[in-house]
């Protein structure tokens, strides 16, 4: 009631001009989610969690970005409807966010940021090996129950299974342990799997309450003389026929990056099937990680855990390297001169790395884009058909796979892309970047041989390093462009949207297609905006003869 009436107070106000159109709100606990559709789409979102129990989603993904999953925070909200939220970009029409499948769920845009709690600060060391705990809740219905059972919860987080009938004989534990080189881990003796007996049936379930659902189990729970929240992972199985909920995991993002504090209660994650790369997926998003995508398709990348293919494999290259288990020293330099690398497997531990071998080879990309997002690091790997990545298929097995990490800040990644798989003599450049590799030959099961270079001549030279010659001198530079003409009087052209160049017009002015950046930002797809107020006025006329 009184969250209502605050609610109400705050509309009444915003309606008298002069007032601060916003309604102040504390979040007890905020997380930043992963929404994993199906198909390959997902969502991201804020989640403020208010004292009352109330939860605030907050739709803006780049807004949401601003805090920590944890974080205690005084915001300044305006409550806004789902119809009003705008689409986020290269979705497919069939994907929904959860607040179109629940017309109860409460939504708002943050006007102002009050307060922030850090209560967790980013402290980290990865000088020694961690060990974490989870309680895996499966939540049973009168009448309906997970699909994936208390056997099949224990198998797949610490036995072994076949997906598909692959070669692989697997758990999420043992795949951690094997893409981290033996640095995280999860204790079967630390952790819990229980059925939690929610005494009603599936029906009572309306919208897509998530949250609602396991506060009733926690408590359930609670009665029984077990503390979810002294387990530093909470996961939550839920039946397929779970309210109007469509997607097949989320997670909150960021809140147990490896080698950080491990403070107990902090992860959660929701599963709708039985794979346990789903669960190892999910995990992922508790470690830090956002999507392995390839073209539109935001994880659509079938080579990595965070992509959307449920067939066992390990974590890519650049997944490993952003949350630390991937040592720098095991990271050759992308040079703009022709250079020769050796990349090993990369199931190899870093210990077992020879003289001038690698895991992986990288370049600082400012001039790279993907999925909207310019710059980030491109990163090489050699995968071959050993350990988890048995079952990656003949064609992205002993093959240099090519990969994006987009541009991030602590704790949230934004995601890798794969851009190619390369085969033995085939070269991959980036036009935008001037970067490019060529596989010079590859010892099947064990290591590729690449030379990588980046400027004008990059293609040339890492064929002519491959063949063990020097590339002929460049020929003089061409005379420089001449400059643009002036800009015409009052037309605004700051082109920085991340967007830029997409064919959609995305400043929100008119005619555009998308409000994802300020007006006058995107003047490549939207043209040049005017305004008068810098348009210099005519000169006066001359005054009469006297």
């Amino acid at each position: 009631m009184r969250a209502a009436a605050a609610a109400a107070a705050a509309a009444i106000a915003c309606l008298a001009p002069t007032a601060l159109c916003c309604e102040q709100v504390v979040c007890e606990e905020y997380n930043f989610v992963s929404q994993d559709e199906h198909n390959g789409d997902s969502f991201y979102f804020g989640e403020c969690r208010l004292e009352s129990g109330e939860i605030i989603l907050i739709p803006d993904e780049e807004s949401s970005r601003r805090y920590w999953s944890g974080d205690k925070l005084v915001l300044c909200l305006n409550r806004v409807q789902a119809p009003d939220v705008p689409r986020p970009k290269a979705r497919s029409p069939d994907a929904r966010p959860i607040w179109d499948t629940d017309p109860n769920i409460a939504l708002a845009q943050v006007e102002k940021t009050v307060k922030v709690a850090r209560r967790f600060p980013a402290t980290r060391t990865l000088d020694t090996t961690e060990v974490r705990s989870v309680i895996t809740m499966r939540l049973v219905y009168t009448d309906s129950a997970p699909a994936c059972s208390r056997q099949c919860v224990i198998d797949g987080m610490w036995g072994g299974v076949s997906i598909y009938g692959g070669s692989v004989s697997g758990s999420v534990d043992s795949l951690v342990r094997s893409s981290s080189y033996g640095f995280t881990s999860w204790a079967q003796d630390r952790s819990e799997v229980v059925d939690v007996n929610m005494g009603v049936s599936i029906s009572t379930v309306s919208g897509c309450p998530y949250s609602t659902e396991a506060s009733k189990a926690n408590q359930i729970l609670l009665d029984l003389g077990i503390d979810v929240n002294a387990f530093i992972h909470k996961e939550y199985f839920l039946p397929n026929n779970f309210g109007t909920c469509g997607w097949a995991g989320l997670a909150n993002v960021g809140c147990g990056f490896p080698g950080s504090n491990l403070n107990t209660g902090r992860c959660w994650s929701y599963i709708k099937d039985s794979f346990p790369t789903t669960r190892a997926h999910e995990f992922g998003h508790n470690l830090g990680l956002l999507h392995g995508g390839e073209g539109t398709y935001d994880y659509g990348d079938n080579t990595a855990v965070m992509g959307v293919a449920r067939d066992w494999k390990g974590f890519a290259a650049p997944a490993r390297w952003q949350i630390g288990w991937m040592p720098d020293v095991a990271v050759a330099e992308w040079p703009e001169t022709a250079t020769i690398v050796t990349l090993r497997a990369l199931s190899t531990h870093p210990d077992n790395l020879g003289q001038n071998q690698y895991l992986a080879a990288s370049a600082d990309c400012d001039q790279c884009s993907s999925f909207g997002i310019t710059g980030g690091y491109l990163f090489a790997s050699f995968r071959d058909s050993s350990g988890y990545d048995r079952d990656l298929g003949t064609a992205a097995t002993n093959k240099v796979h090519i990969h994006i990490l987009r541009a991030y800040s602590y704790p949230y990644g934004r995601g890798t892309e794969r851009l190619a798989l390369l085969g033995a003599d085939e070269t991959f450049f980036n036009s935008r970047s001037g970067h490019a590799v060529k596989v010079c030959f590859i010892v099947a099961g064990d290591s590729a041989r690449i030379a990588v270079a980046s400027g004008p001549a990059a293609t040339t030279n890492v064929a002519y390093r491959c063949a063990g010659t020097s590339a002929p001198p460049l020929p003089p530079n061409a005379p420089a462009p001449k400059s643009p003409p002036p800009r015409p009087a009052g037309q605004i052209c700051e082109e920085d949207c991340r967007y830029s160049s997409d064919g959609d017009c995305d400043d929100g002015g008119e005619g555009a297609e998308y409000a994802a950046c300020g007006w006058g930002k995107d003047c490549i797809d939207c043209g040049g905006r005017y305004d008068e107020t810098l348009i210099s006025p005519p000169s006066p006329p001359p005054p009469p003869p006297p």
